[in-house]
C-alpha cells in the first residue's frame, strides 16, 4: 500500500540555518507539500527545550519520487561544512494518547481549496510571446487635468470633464472606460482603450500638453523586458528586383505583390504587402500577425539568391521610409509604359475576339463538284489555293533553331523574382 505522507527526516544540520535555507535546500528534489490550513510549506526545524536548534527537521514533498530524489542526492551532501543525513521519515507515537490534541477534520471548502492548489502548482501554462504586454497597458493615466478647487466651485464639473475626455480619447482608439478621480489632488483621470497601440497612441499626442495653464502628466506602466515594438512584425526584403525590371514590365509590380503574398504565407498570416518599385534598393516590405512569424521570415529568407541577386532580409526599424520620389521624367516614361502595356492587353483582346467569330461563323463557298481537287488542296497547304515552298520550310526550321537558342541562353530579364526559386542560403 502507497504511503499518503512522502516525508523525510533530516539531521546533522548546520545550528544556525533558517527556515528559507532549509526550504531552498529541500526544493532542489521537487516541489514542498502546502498545510492545507494555513497554506505554508510542510517544513519543521525541530527545537529543543530551551529553544535552540537541535540540526534536525522535516520536510513533506508532494510527490513520491521527490523522496527517492532527496535520499539519493540529499543524503551525504556537505552543507556548509556539514554532512547531512537524510531517511525517510516515520511516525510514532510517544507516550500516550491525548484526544484533546487531535487536529480537526478538514472542512469541504478547505477540501476543495486545498485541491485547487495542488492543481495549480502542476498546471502547465504556454510561455507568453516576447512582445507580450499586460492588460494594464491598455489603461492611461493623465494627471494634472483638474484641480480641487475647480471641483468644489463646480459640481457638474466631473460629469463635463468624463464627458470631454471621452470625446477627446476617441480620435485616438475605442475608448471603453474613463474614470474621474474628483478627490485626487494630482487630478487624475484614468482611460482604458482597446489595444495597447492606441494607448501609446494617446500618450504620445497628450503628454505635456497644456491645458489651462497646467501641464498634462500621463504616466504609464513600464514596459516588461520581453516588449517588443510593432515594427518587428514587419519585414523589409531588399534585392528583389531591379529599376530595369520595372520599366521593362509594366505588370511586374502586381504579379511580384501576388508571388510575395504566396511565398510569405508558409511563415505566418500576412496582413500587408508593399512594392516600392522606384526605390533602388528593390525593397519590399511585408507586415505578418505576430513577431514570431517575422523573425521566422527573416530566418529563412535572408542570403536567398533570387536570379543572381542575393537578399537582404531584415526587420523594420520602425523609422526608415522606403519610398522614393521620382523625377517627373521617370514618372512619365512609367505611365507611358503602363499604357502601352494596357493597350497591348486590348490589342491581344480584339484579335482573339476576331480569331473566334471567323471560327464561328466561316465563309460560306459554293460547292464544287470535283471532290478530289478539293482533297488535295486541303491536304497540300493551310490556307487554300497555295502550295507550300521549300523557302516555308527553311524559314520554320530556322525559326525552331532561334527558339531553342533563346531557351538555352536563360530566363528574361523581365522574368519575375520567385522567393521560392532554389538558392544559397
Amino acid at each position: 500500500m502507497e504511503e499518503k505522507v512522502h516525508a523525510v527526516y533530516v539531521n546533522n544540520l548546520p545550528l544556525d540555518i533558517t527556515l528559507d535555507e532549509f526550504k531552498e535546500f529541500m526544493s532542489k528534489c521537487g516541489v514542498i507539500q502546502p498545510d492545507a490550513r494555513t497554506n505554508k510549506p510542510k517544513l519543521k526545524l525541530y527545537v529543543d527545550e530551551n529553544g535552540e536548534l537541535k540540526g534536525d527537521g522535516r520536510c513533506v514533498y508532494i510527490k513520491k519520487e521527490s523522496v527517492d530524489l532527496a535520499l539519493s542526492i540529499l543524503d551525504g551532501f556537505n552543507l556548509r561544512g556539514k554532512e547531512v543525513h537524510v531517511e525517510k521519515a516515520r511516525f510514532e507515537l510517544k507516550g500516550e494518547f491525548d484526544p484533546t490534541k487531535k487536529r480537526k477534520k478538514l472542512t469541504n471548502a478547505q477540501k476543495k481549496r486545498y485541491m485547487e492548489n495542488q492543481n495549480r502548482i502542476f498546471e502547465w501554462k504556454p510561455e507568453k510571446p516576447r512582445n507580450y504586454r499586460p492588460i494594464s497597458d491598455c489603461t492611461v493615466v493623465i494627471k494634472n487635468l483638474f484641480t480641487l478647487q475647480m471641483m468644489e466651485t463646480n459640481a457638474a464639473l466631473m460629469m463635463d470633464l468624463k464627458e470631454e475626455v471621452q470625446q477627446s480619447c476617441s480620435k485616438y482608439g475605442t475608448v471603453k472606460k474613463v474614470v474621474v478621480y474628483d478627490t485626487n489632488p494630482e487630478g487624475v483621470v484614468t482611460v482604458t482603450f482597446e489595444t495597447t497601440d492606441e494607448s501609446d497612441m494617446a500618450v504620445k499626442m497628450l503628454n505635456g500638453r497644456i491645458v489651462d495653464g497646467r501641464r498634462i502628466f500621463e504616466w504609464k506602466p513600464e514596459k516588461p523586458r520581453n516588449y517588443r515594438p510593432i515594427s518587428d512584425c514587419t519585414v523589409v526584403i531588399k534585392n528583389l528586383f531591379t529599376l530595369q525590371m520595372m520599366e521593362t514590365n509594366a505588370a511586374l509590380m502586381m504579379d511580384l505583390k501576388e508571388e510575395v503574398q504566396q511565398s510569405c504565407s508558409k511563415y505566418g498570416t500576412v496582413k500587408k504587402v508593399v512594392v516600392y518599385d522606384t526605390n533602388p534598393e528593390g525593397v519590399v516590405t511585408v507586415t505578418f500577425e505576430t513577431t514570431d512569424e517575422s523573425d521566422m521570415a527573416v530566418k529563412m529568407l535572408n542570403g536567398r539568391i533570387v536570379d543572381g541577386r542575393r537578399l537582404e532580409v531584415s526587420l523594420w526599424d520602425g523609422k526608415t521610409k522606403y519610398k522614393v520620389q521620382e523625377s517627373e521624367e521617370d514618372r512619365q516614361r512609367r505611365l507611358a509604359a503602363w499604357q502601352n502595356f494596357i493597350k497591348g492587353d486590348s490589342d491581344d483582346e480584339e484579335e482573339n475576339d476576331e480569331s473566334r467569330k471567323e471560327q464561328s461563323y466561316p465563309k460560306s463557298s459554293s460547292p464544287k463538284k470535283d471532290d478530289g481537287n478539293n482533297t488535295q488542296k486541303s491536304e497540300g497547304a493551310s490556307s487554300p489555293g497555295k502550295r507550300p515552298r521549300p523557302s516555308d520550310e527553311i524559314d520554320a526550321e530556322k525559326a525552331s533553331e532561334d527558339s531553342s537558342e533563346k531557351s538555352e541562353e536563360g530566363p528574361s530579364p523581365e522574368k519575375r523574382p520567385k522567393l521560392d526559386d532554389e538558392g544559397e542560403q
